[in-house]
């Protein structure tokens, strides 16, 4: 057998071992064949039906890395079975590797940036979505340019030493004090903070919030809620909720680092990372898990998730 006939098997096979219930997708009352439609699975990948029907004939030469993993995503491709589905696709016509799951660092602020952002205005600087004012913003711009300029350093417990130039002499007040002087616009009046929420699982809690995105919103104005959830890909468990969450404003993709509250949206599907799982398109942030994730590992059936204000 050649490598396009395996790589049809690989994919026809596959798909017919997925179930909808599976992929958070409803599974109707009037479905013909055994698993996924090639629609769907072309939905869940991010590719239109005319492609998908096109690699599933085992013209996988050519694919991308990124539509080979999210081929393997899709149809819930073990970690052999996906080595297996790029070995084929390169035998057919080399591709470049997989693509390489990482998981981003934490960006921790330079000690004179944390100084200026804590200078401006406490709330601001405690808040991770709070408005800041024009006028903030060009203080912050301007004491970052002299900051980088003049080799800045930040004394224990004073303020960033910048040499004085002729020119901020003659002034009677910089930028960032007159800034500083301003007040910070409120958010406006529909925002809502982040919203600590409970997940209970089997009688277990693991504590959480809902940030303030338009996505996360629109979960929150649900809650309290239960959905049946189940496992993918041995990194995260998803469920659809009642109604789809807003796309409007968010961002086409994002990656999920483990403890991620994340919405898919191809699949209109709510998701439980319990692992890192790199950038892919359809993924946004809405939210994020502080407990014992292990709950959410292991499982073999789709079991009822509860998510409510934890007030």
């Amino acid at each position: 057998m050649d490598s396009r006939s395996e790589a049809r098997e690989l994919l026809v096979s596959r798909r017919a071992r997925v179930t909808p219930d599976q992929v958070g997708l409803p599974a109707g009352t009037n479905r013909r064949v055994a698993g996924l439609r090639r629609g769907e699975v072309a939905a869940l990948a991010g590719v239109s039906v005319e492609y998908y029907t096109k690699l599933e004939r085992g013209a996988v030469g050519g694919a991308s890395p990124e539509v080979l993993d999210a081929l393997a995503r899709a149809l819930r491709l073990g970690d052999a079975e996906r080595s297996y589905l790029f070995a084929l696709a390169n035998a057919a016509g080399p591709v470049a590797r997989p693509p390489r799951r990482r998981s981003p660092r934490a960006w921790v602020p330079h000690p004179t940036l944390q100084w200026i952002l804590d200078s401006v205005n406490p709330p601001v600087a405690q808040s991770r979505r709070s408005l800041v004012s024009v006028a903030s913003l060009i203080a912050l711009g301007w004491s970052l340019a002299a900051c980088s300029g003049a080799g800045a350093v930040v004394p224990s417990g004073g303020q960033p030493s910048v040499p004085v130039t002729s020119e901020a002499a003659a002034s009677e007040a910089s930028p960032l004090e007159s800034a500083a002087s301003e007040s910070t616009p409120e958010p406006p009046g529909d925002a809502v903070s982040d919203v600590p929420i409970r997940i209970v699982v089997d009688g277990e809690a693991i504590e959480g919030a809902l940030w303030d995105n338009p996505a996360a919103r629109s979960l929150v104005d649900q809650l309290p809620l239960t959905i049946d959830m189940s496992d993918y890909g041995r990194q995260e468990v998803l469920g659809e909720p009642p109604e789809p969450l807003t796309m409007e404003g968010m961002p086409s993709g994002e990656s999920a680092p483990a403890g991620t509250i994340g919405y898919y949206a191809p699949a209109r599907t709510v998701v439980l990372y319990y692992s890192d799982v790199g950038h892919f398109t359809g993924i946004v942030r809405i939210g994020q898990m502080d407990g014992d994730l292990s709950l959410l590992q292991g499982w073999n059936t789709s079991r009822p998730v509860t998510i409510e204000p934890a007030d």
